[in-house]
């Protein structure tokens, strides 16, 4: 009972951010054009990053080949590795429409939590919250 009535009141005063209270978003790509619907089903948001409003951007390099298979993907760029894992999990879940030949091409991933704060306190509440993670 006293846990509930503490989150309830953190709640309250909007420390607690909700669960379904994210958004991840994907470029459009014309190499496989139901991409961004099939990441934003598969990309789960990570739990510490979003109780923190942390937010991120990565691009992703993606070889599919001419079957509509993936054959490889790598980070190119991120914002913070937070997003990484995960944007590369659903990623190993894209299926493509085949093709003439092999493709590669970018993929831009979007992470914005709907309760956004400052970034630099964001990265440092997420340090901490992994840091608690690990000595459990």
């Amino acid at each position: 009972m006293r846990r509930l009535v503490h989150l309830l009141f953190l709640f309250a005063l909007g420390a607690v951010a909700c669960v379904q209270a994210q958004e991840v978003t994907v470029s459009e790509n014309s190499a496989c054009p139901t991409a961004p619907e099939q990441v934003r089903a598969a990309a789960v948001y990570p739990q510490e990053a979003l109780e923190c409003g942390l937010a991120g951007r990565l691009e992703v390099e993606v070889r599919i080949d001419k079957n509509g298979a993936m054959k490889g993907a790598v980070v190119i760029y991120s914002m913070h590795r937070a997003f990484n894992r995960p944007t590369m999990q659903a990623i190993r879940q894209l299926k493509c429409e085949a093709t003439d030949s092999d493709v590669t091409t970018r993929l831009t991933f979007l992470y914005s939590p709907r309760v956004t704060r400052n970034q630099d306190e964001a990265h440092k509440c997420y340090q901490k919250a992994i840091q608690q993670g690990e000595q459990r």
